[in-house]
C-alpha cells in the first residue's frame, strides 16, 4: 500500500505583476499538466478582472478548484520606485482576486528563485532559460517574459505542497 496521497485535479493561475503583467493558467491532474491560457495583461482592473473570470470559468467547467500563485517581491536589487510599483501592482491583483469572489486564502506568493529552481532547474535561471523551457514544454515561440514567468509560476503551483494545502477538501457545484 502506498503512503502517497492522491491529489485531485485543479486549476492554477500564475501571475507575474507588472506594467504589463503575465498570466498563465494550468490544469493539472494525474494525467499531467495542460496549458489553458497565457497572456499579457495591461495594468488596469478590467483586464485583470477578465483574466480572473476566465480562470474561474475554466475551473467551473472542469468542476475543479482554483488556486492563485503570484510572484512575491524579493527585497534588494530594486530601486525604491521599482519596488513601490511592483508592490502596488501586486496589491492591485490581490484586490482583483477578492473582487472576483475568490477567497484570499487561495493566493500563494512565490519568490522567483524558488519557482525558477523547481521548474527550470536553476534558481538564478536567466530569461533565456525560461524562454527555452516554456518553448520546449508548451511550444510557445513568441511570448512576453512576464507571460512566460507566469506560466512557470502556474506550473510550480501545480506541484507545490504550499499551493495544494490552500485548496479546500470539498467543493460545491459552481464553486472554485
Amino acid at each position: 500500500m502506498s503512503d502517497e496521497v492522491e491529489i485531485p485535479p485543479f486549476v492554477v493561475l500564475g501571475i507575474d505583476p507588472g506594467k504589463q503583467s503575465g498570466a498563465g493558467l494550468i490544469y493539472t491532474s494525474g494525467d499531467g499538466d495542460e496549458l489553458l491560457m497565457h497572456r499579457v495583461v495591461d495594468d488596469n482592473p478590467f483586464a485583470r478582472d477578465e483574466v480572473l473570470e476566465v480562470a474561474k470559468a475554466r475551473a467551473i467547467d472542469r468542476e475543479v478548484r482554483l488556486a492563485i500563485v503570484i510572484e512575491a517581491h524579493t527585497p534588494g536589487g530594486w530601486s525604491y520606485r521599482t519596488s513601490a510599483g511592483l508592490a502596488q501592482r501586486r496589491g492591485a491583483w490581490i484586490e482583483s482576486v477578492k473582487r472576483a469572489g475568490i477567497p484570499a486564502s487561495r493566493i500563494v506568493g512565490v519568490v522567483p528563485s524558488t519557482w525558477r529552481k523547481d521548474v527550470v532547474g536553476m534558481g538564478n535561471a536567466p530569461p533565456s532559460a525560461v524562454r527555452a523551457y516554456v518553448h520546449e514544454r508548451f511550444g510557445l515561440k513568441r511570448s512576453n517574459p512576464n507571460e512566460r514567468d507566469a506560466v512557470c509560476m502556474a506550473l510550480w503551483g501545480a506541484n507545490a505542497p504550499k499551493v495544494i494545502s490552500v485548496l479546500p477538501v470539498t467543493r460545491r457545484r459552481g464553486d472554485v
